[in-house]
């Protein structure tokens, strides 16, 4: 508890102001250990140097391991899983591996999830001077290894992540149990010999090494057809070929994670795929006018109903229905587990109509999966200049999601030093609303409040999607104290964090405010569970297996 004192201490000032020198308040440190984990920025922060915020991560890894490694354990699971970060979960267990190796242990597999999860991890124990850990890191990592498969080893055989798959088997020394496994651990090692990785052991690393000898310029038949047989990984194919064409994609696509796909977006656009899209799109329409692939009529709800999803008509041998299939596919946005504003990301930078459309539909599947919140609903977003680029991306589609799962009589007001109301067009998307949102100005986040009480609006549920900085106007608190006395003593307040500052605007004695970090869309589950009595992120954390 000493040490844990001594780390806290130097990151809390005597008197907690923000970066603009207005009153803030500290919250629970699981709090600011969660936010950490869940906003993951390190870089491209408004009022944080890189700096400065790497050196807080770090205490606050070693704070919390040794205040309560069992929370952290916990924490480290549930940033992973569901807030979907990578870096700070991975560091955060390098710092949990000394502290607490039972805890360390119960959870490894639920935070090292991929080849190159292993690889970061390893680097970062490094980093720490752990060396390549002790023998229960050794054990694990080797267990994790001894699940390898041929599509990890195509996908991770290459360098630039500090540790090669190889320097991994080197360091952790698998053993392998079978005889393919061992054909598949020699191959990574580069211990396959001249004869080349057996077809019969290794099908599709032996599909990956003739696809190397084709030449798919002369032939790209035979180079598609290595790719879709051997179901190969597009990282390794776009290393092996000279070119990537149009038929090769084609051949890809099936076969690409939608994580993958959707960031090879602007890839197929460059290759040839976006000038064949516009000269052969042909649509099927009803009517006869040219619009989106999702049209904007609606049921009764205000969304998209299977009946009026207008489709258009591709030949056989071009992979668009594919990809509509996929990012229409509920189930498939389900598994995926993509942080909403990648997808607002890629459909920046998309031209095609029926392809920015799709990217639409699958934000909106993604949302029609989260529960809904009770209760009358106040949703401001913060435009202000500090939230510029990911911030207010992420926070856009956040907000949206909150106000489109809170019902009909909700309402949400964007503000910097003012307030205004912000209504989604009749059948608009939760992405092309979120478009035309941008940030400028001052910060005031207490002025949608006090405009809520002049209008005299009563709401149930006030959230607030911000990084928490203030430079103009009265504090929050004081504003929020006001509208529980004038209005509605009972209102919940949420608080969705998107950057990682320090301090809060809402002291952790509010019993009647919860907070909710990071970019993914479980701060709308987070509100819909503390609405109905569930209790807040804290809770949530602790509740885990």
């Amino acid at each position: 508890m000493g040490h844990a004192m001594k780390v806290l201490q130097k990151i809390r000032p005597d008197r907690p102001l923000n970066s603009e020198g207005y009153p803030a308040y500290e919250r629970d440190w699981r709090e600011e250990y969660l936010r950490m984990l869940l906003v993951n920025t390190v870089s491209d922060v408004f009022y944080a140097s890189e700096d400065m915020l790497a050196g807080r991560t770090l205490q606050l890894h070693d704070f919390a391991a040794d205040e309560e490694p069992e929370f952290m354990a916990r924490a480290l699971v549930y940033a992973r899983t569901e807030g979907l970060m990578r870096l700070q979960p991975l560091v955060g267990l390098a710092v949990l591996s000394l502290a607490s190796p039972n805890c360390f242990a119960r959870v490894f597999d639920r935070v090292v999830i991929t080849i190159a999860d292993l690889a970061e991890f390893t680097l970062a124990l490094g980093s720490l001077g752990r060396g390549q850990g002790g023998r229960m890191v050794k054990k694990l990592a080797a267990a994790r290894l001894e699940r390898l498969t041929e599509y990890e080893v195509l996908t991770y055989s290459g360098d630039g992540r500090g540790y090669s798959l190889r320097d991994l088997l080197r360091v952790y020394h698998p053993r392998p149990k079978t005889e393919a496994m061992q054909a598949l651990f020699r191959h990574a090692a580069g211990k396959s010999g001249t004869e080349g990785p057996d077809p019969l052991l290794l099908p599709r690393i032996a599909a990956f090494e003739r696809l190397k000898k084709t030449d798919a310029g002369r032939h790209p038949a035979e180079a598609a057809r290595l790719i879709s047989e051997g179901r190969l990984p597009w990282n390794a194919v776009t290393g092996a070929v000279s070119e990537m064409t149009p038929v090769l994609w084609r051949a890809l696509i099936p076969h690409m994670s939608l994580f993958s796909l959707l960031r090879q977006l602007s890839a197929l656009s460059g290759n040839g795929f976006e000038d064949e899209w516009r000269k052969k799109e042909e649509w099927l329409y009803g009517d006869g006018h040219p619009e989106d692939i999702f049209g904007h009529e609606s049921g009764e709800e205000g969304k998209l109903e299977p009946e009026h999803v207008r489709v258009p008509v591709f030949t056989e041998d071009r992979p668009e229905p594919r990809i509509v299939e996929r990012f229409c596919d509920p189930e498939e946005i389900r598994r995926a587990k993509i942080l909403p504003f990648r997808f607002a990301q890629a459909w920046k930078k998309v031209r095609i109509s029926w392809l920015r459309s799709a990217l639409e539909r699958a934000v909106d599947l993604s949302v029609d999966n989260l529960p809904e919140i009770p209760g009358k609903t106040a949703v401001l977003l913060d435009i202000s200049s500090s939230m510029e680029g990911q911030p207010l991306l992420a926070g856009s589609v956040l907000a949206l999601s909150v106000l489109r799962k809170a019902g009909e009589n909700s309402l949400i007001r964007l503000f910097n030093t003012r307030s205004h109301p912000f209504a989604p067009q009749p059948g608009e998307s939760i992405l092309a609303a979120a478009s035309r949102i941008t940030a400028g100005g001052d910060t005031d986040t207490s002025v949608s409040l006090k405009e809520l009480i002049r209008q005299q609006v009563r709401c149930d549920n006030i959230v607030i999607v911000t990084d928490q900085q203030q430079n103009r106007g009265d504090e929050f608190y004081t504003v929020l104290q006001a509208y529980r006395r004038k209005i509605d003593p009972e209102a919940k307040a949420f608080v969705i964090s998107v950057d990682p500052y320090i301090y809060g605007m809402i002291p952790a004695e509010d019993d009647k405010t919860f907070y909710c970090y990071g970019w993914s869309d479980q701060a709308v589950s987070l509100i819909a569970r503390s609405v109905r009595g569930y209790g807040g992120l804290v809770e949530r954390v602790r509740a885990l297996e």
